[in-house]
C-alpha cells in the first residue's frame, strides 16, 4: 500500500517492494502528465523494477502499457528519520488524547465533572 506525504516541498509517494520490504519514494508531481489516465483507468499498476545494474525505479502501467517511469527520490536521511519520529510521536499523543476524550465522554461520572450545580444548594428541607 502506498504512503503519500508532503515533505520539503514535494508530494512524495512511498512504496514498499521486494521480499526485504525495501522502500522507494517518488515525487507525485511526475504523474501530472498522465493524471487523467490514472484517475479513469481500472488497470493502473505501480511497480518497482530494477535496472541491469540493480538500481530500482518506479513504473506506472495501464494494463500492459507502460505510461511512465520515474527515478526514485533519495529522501531517507538522518534528518528525515528525526522529522518522521517527531511526527509519529505527535500522532501517538494525539491518538491517546482522543481515546481518553472518547472514554471520558462515555463515562457518566466524568460527564458531570466541572459542571456548575445550579438550583437547590443551601436550601433546608
Amino acid at each position: 500500500m502506498p504512503l503519500e506525504m508532503f515533505y520539503k516541498g514535494m508530494g512524495l509517494v512511498g512504496l514498499m517492494y521486494g521480499n526485504a520490504g525495501e522502500l522507494i519514494f517518488y515525487d507525485s508531481a511526475l504523474i501530472a502528465p498522465i493524471a487523467d489516465v490514472v484517475k479513469t483507468s481500472d488497470y493502473i499498476q505501480t511497480v518497482v523494477r530494477k535496472t541491469a545494474g540493480g538500481a530500482p525505479y518506479v513504473v506506472i502501467k495501464d494494463g500492459f502499457e507502460v505510461l511512465a517511469g520515474f527515478v526514485p527520490v533519495k529522501i531517507i536521511t538522518k534528518q528525515f528519520l528525526e522529522d518522521l519520529s517527531e511526527f509519529e510521536s505527535a500522532c501517538v499523543s494525539q491518538y491517546m488524547r482522543e481515546q481518553k476524550q472518547a472514554l471520558d465522554a462515555a463515562d457518566p461520572d466524568k460527564q458531570d465533572e466541572g459542571a456548575e450545580q445550579i438550583g437547590m444548594e443551601g436550601t433546608a428541607e
